[in-house]
This record gives structure tokens, sequence and C-alpha cells, in this order.
């Protein structure tokens, strides 16, 4: 499992960058769920696309990207955190 953290003043830019990472890799639109909150990431959200990190891919990996723009609450902030000490296999984030 790798994470990547990719940080831009542009939002689309490191939107880009995210899917030329997973492009390289080989990942495609079936092994990957993309997160944009409307509002700050809360603690439900989290547990509903954590769920979905733990089934098996169509590929050998499978990715997750998170669109923080608007941050997220401490609750979702720790449960990242477990999912990111404990990753599932196979899985980018």
């Amino acid at each position: 499992m790798h994470s990547f953290l990719i940080s831009s003043k542009d939002p689309q830019k490191s939107l880009e960058k995210a899917k030329e990472i997973l492009k390289e890799r080989g990942i495609g639109k079936w092994d990957l769920s993309e997160i944009t909150p409307e509002k700050i990431l809360g603690i439900e959200e989290v547990r509903k696309f954590s769920e979905k990190l733990f089934f098996k891919s169509r590929g050998t990996e499978k990715a997750l990207v998170l669109n923080l723009y608007k941050g997220a609450t401490i609750e979702a902030q720790n449960s990242m955190l477990k999912i990111l000490e404990e990753p599932p296999k196979n899985t980018l984030i």
C-alpha cells in the first residue's frame, strides 16, 4: 500500500496529478473511488468509503482519491489515520 499527499492551491491540478499517478500504476476507473465532500468530511462519510476499500479489486490494485478542499472533522481525521496505519492490501490512498 502506498499513500500520497498531493497539495496545490489549485484543486484541479491536485486531481490531475493523482490521476496521472493512477494511470502510471495501471489503476482503472473500476478500481477507483473518488470522494469530494460538499462540506467538511465527517465520520459517517469515512465509514462509508472505508468499507469499499476492503472489497477485492478487479486489477492488481485499487485506489481512493480524497479531495479534502474543505477539511475534515477530528473524528474523520482519526478514522482516516487508522486506515493509513492499517491499510487494506493493494490499496493506494
